[in-house]
C-alpha cells in the first residue's frame, strides 16, 4: 500500500495502486490507540496515525494496512513516544483480544482491582 496523503481538509485518501501490487499485498484492518502524556508528542503521534488511517475517536484510529505499512507505522510511533510515560497499542479490528494484539510502552497502567463494571 502506498503512503496516504492529506488534503487541505485532512481527509486521508489513498493514492492509486497498480493492479499487480494489489494481488501480492494482503491488507488487514487494525485499531490503533494511544495514551500520550506530553501534548507535543501527542500531536506528532496523532499526525503519524492520520497518515495511515481514519480517526474514530480522539486517540483511536481505524487503519487498513499491509505488513509493510504496519512496520512503517510502528517505526514512526517508536520514534515519537516515550516508552516510560506513553502507551500505544494496535490490534486486528476483528478481535481486540487476538493473539496478534500488540502493546508497547509502560505508561500509566490500570490494575484489575481499579476497574468496576456496573450493569
Amino acid at each position: 500500500m502506498t503512503k496516504p496523503y492529506r488534503s487541505k481538509k485532512t481527509i486521508v485518501k489513498e493514492r492509486p495502486r497498480s493492479p499487480e501490487s494489489e494481488r501480492t499485498d494482503s491488507i488487514d484492518s487494525y485499531l490503533v490507540s494511544y495514551d500520550i502524556a506530553n501534548p507535543k508528542r501527542l500531536r506528532k503521534v496523532a499526525r503519524a496515525c492520520e497518515d495511515f488511517g481514519l480517526r474514530r475517536q480522539y486517540s483511536v484510529f481505524f487503519c487498513r494496512l499491509t505488513a509493510a505499512d504496519v512496520v512503517r507505522l510502528k517505526s514512526r510511533l517508536y520514534d515519537e513516544i516515550d516508552l516510560a510515560k506513553d502507551r500505544c497499542s494496535s490490534s486486528p479490528s476483528a478481535s481486540v483480544a487476538s493473539p496478534r494484539s500488540r502493546r508497547w510502552g509502560g505508561g500509566r497502567g490500570v490494575r484489575r482491582a481499579d476497574v468496576i463494571i456496573v450493569s
